[in-house]
Protein backbone atom coordinates (compact mmCIF):
# COMPACT_ATOMS: atom_id res chain seq x y z
CA UNK A 1 0.00 0.00 0.00
CA UNK A 2 2.69 2.46 0.95
CA UNK A 3 5.17 1.60 -2.26
CA UNK A 4 8.04 -0.52 -2.44
CA UNK A 5 10.74 0.27 0.34
CA UNK A 6 7.85 0.59 3.46
CA UNK A 7 8.55 -2.51 5.69
CA UNK A 8 5.96 -2.78 8.18
CA UNK A 9 7.22 -1.17 11.79
CA UNK A 10 4.27 -1.36 13.73
CA UNK A 11 0.42 -2.89 13.72
CA UNK A 12 -2.30 -2.35 16.09
CA UNK A 13 -5.75 -4.23 15.87
CA UNK A 14 -8.96 -1.94 17.06
CA UNK A 15 -10.05 -1.60 19.69
CA UNK A 16 -7.11 -3.63 21.87
CA UNK A 17 -7.63 -6.92 22.75
CA UNK A 18 -10.72 -7.41 20.85
CA UNK A 19 -10.82 -10.95 19.21
CA UNK A 20 -10.26 -10.68 14.75
CA UNK A 21 -13.94 -11.27 14.89
CA UNK A 22 -14.91 -7.94 17.20
CA UNK A 23 -11.94 -6.18 15.41
CA UNK A 24 -13.42 -2.73 13.91
CA UNK A 25 -9.81 -1.48 11.90
CA UNK A 26 -6.02 -2.07 12.47
CA UNK A 27 -3.38 1.15 11.74
CA UNK A 28 -0.54 -0.24 10.05
CA UNK A 29 2.94 1.64 10.15
CA UNK A 30 5.75 1.61 7.55
CA UNK A 31 8.97 3.46 7.19
CA UNK A 32 11.71 3.54 4.55
CA UNK A 33 14.32 5.39 7.01
CA UNK A 34 13.22 8.82 6.07
CA UNK A 35 9.38 8.76 6.10
CA UNK A 36 6.96 7.25 7.77
CA UNK A 37 3.85 5.96 6.09
CA UNK A 38 0.24 4.89 7.74
CA UNK A 39 -2.80 3.13 6.31
CA UNK A 40 -5.97 2.44 8.19
CA UNK A 41 -7.54 -1.14 6.94
CA UNK A 42 -11.20 -1.90 7.28
CA UNK A 43 -11.88 -4.72 9.21
CA UNK A 44 -15.76 -4.36 8.57
CA UNK A 45 -15.88 -5.27 5.36
CA UNK A 46 -18.68 -3.21 4.23
CA UNK A 47 -17.97 0.84 2.96
CA UNK A 48 -17.46 3.11 6.11
CA UNK A 49 -16.48 6.48 6.94
CA UNK A 50 -12.73 6.01 8.52
CA UNK A 51 -10.61 9.04 9.27
CA UNK A 52 -6.48 8.77 9.91
CA UNK A 53 -4.61 11.63 11.15
CA UNK A 54 -0.91 10.78 11.53
CA UNK A 55 1.68 13.40 12.67
CA UNK A 56 5.34 13.54 13.33
CA UNK A 57 6.32 12.78 17.13
CA UNK A 58 6.59 16.02 17.56
CA UNK A 59 3.20 16.93 16.56
CA UNK A 60 3.85 18.88 13.58
CA UNK A 61 4.08 17.95 10.06
CA UNK A 62 0.34 15.72 10.00
CA UNK A 63 -0.92 14.51 6.95
CA UNK A 64 -4.85 13.21 6.94
CA UNK A 65 -6.96 10.53 5.33
CA UNK A 66 -10.64 10.61 5.27
CA UNK A 67 -13.67 9.29 3.03
CA UNK A 68 -15.59 6.24 2.69
CA UNK A 69 -13.55 3.53 2.13
CA UNK A 70 -14.61 -0.46 1.63
CA UNK A 71 -10.57 -1.19 2.24
CA UNK A 72 -8.20 0.76 4.12
CA UNK A 73 -7.80 4.59 4.36
CA UNK A 74 -4.27 6.24 3.23
CA UNK A 75 -1.57 5.73 2.90
CA UNK A 76 -0.83 9.08 4.66
CA UNK A 77 3.36 10.31 5.01
CA UNK A 78 4.94 12.35 7.18
CA UNK A 79 8.72 12.34 8.00
CA UNK A 80 10.23 9.35 10.21
CA UNK A 81 8.80 8.50 12.68
CA UNK A 82 5.02 8.17 11.63
CA UNK A 83 2.91 6.48 14.64
CA UNK A 84 -0.85 6.17 14.62
CA UNK A 85 -1.69 8.77 17.39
Amino acid sequence: MCGTGYPLFRAVPLPARAGPDQRLATPFSHENGSKGCTILDNNVGVSQYMYLHVCEIEGTGCDTGSENFTQYAGPVYVAIRSVPP
